[in-house]
């Protein structure tokens, strides 16, 4: 049993991410705040993927405690952990001149502190049971070329610091840590963009379009498989070519 855990896993991405690590082989861990939504997907997967396991664990990310009593779970196998994808995030608030602290704390919380509270209890789990793996974290374009949300921006930012930051501590007990960076995904998170914004993306975009959510997770599944056994501390810009526009 390999179990890798998926944070976000109800939303456009990490549905998609969990589709393609069930295929190729997985247990999932599937991590979310809507109950309802984690367990229709669960049930979708099980019938797809009858031979693989999965659990779900309702958590509030911008929750530490919630986040701590996850990993105190009896009932998930966490010594066959082998696997993270830190997906989850959120973009609240506006620009410097209308962002709220409460905003900024909202995204710090979610798209920073969170993942690096899952890969410390992570790298602790595999270490403790000798478990090599990978660890995977969904930053942004956003944190590579910067954005108008400050907060969103800084953030994502970070997640590719606290990347090569673990890799860096946990390249000899055979944990690899990668992140990547998409740029725009046609999923919730742009659901209120309207076809004026769509087009002007676009035609930032060198291949002319708007990334689908599976082209997102198959690169996760490369970056969970031993295919990409030699990559650790990388981060993976998946933005079409958005960042050349």
């Amino acid at each position: 049993m390999k179990l890798v855990i998926i944070t976000g896993a109800t939303g456009g991405i990490g549905q998609a991410i969990s589709v393609v690590l069930a295929r190729d082989g997985y247990d999932l861990l599937l991590v979310g705040r809507n109950e309802v939504k984690l367990t229709t997907l669960r049930k979708e997967l099980k019938k797809a993927f009858p031979a693989r396991s999965f659990f779900t664990a309702r958590v509030d990310l911008r929750s530490s405690e919630d986040i701590h009593i996850l990993f105190k779970e009896r009932d998930i196998l966490f010594a066959s952990l082998y696997g993270l994808v830190n997906n989850a995030g959120v973009a609240s608030g506006g620009d410097i001149f209308t962002l709220s602290e409460k905003d900024w704390e909202t995204d710090m919380c979610v798209n920073l502190k969170a993942p690096f509270l899952f890969c410390q209890h992570a790298v602790r789990i595999m270490r403790e049971h000798k478990q090599k793996g990978s660890i995977i974290n969904i930053s942004s374009l956003a944190g590579i070329v910067g954005a108008k949300k400050p907060n969103y921006s800084s953030s994502k930012a970070g997640v590719i610091g606290l990347t090569k930051s673990v890799a860096q501590n946990v390249g000899s007990l055979g944990i690899r840590v990668n992140a990547v960076a998409p740029g725009a995904v046609d999923t919730d998170l742009i659901a209120d963009w309207d076809e004026e914004k769509r087009k002007k993306i676009s035609e930032k975009t060198v291949l002319g379009r708007i990334a689908k959510p599976k082209e997102i997770a198959e690169i996760v599944g490369f970056l969970m498989s031993e295919k990409s056994g030699f990559i650790t501390g990388a981060v993976i810009n998946a933005s079409g070519g958005q960042h050349l526009g």
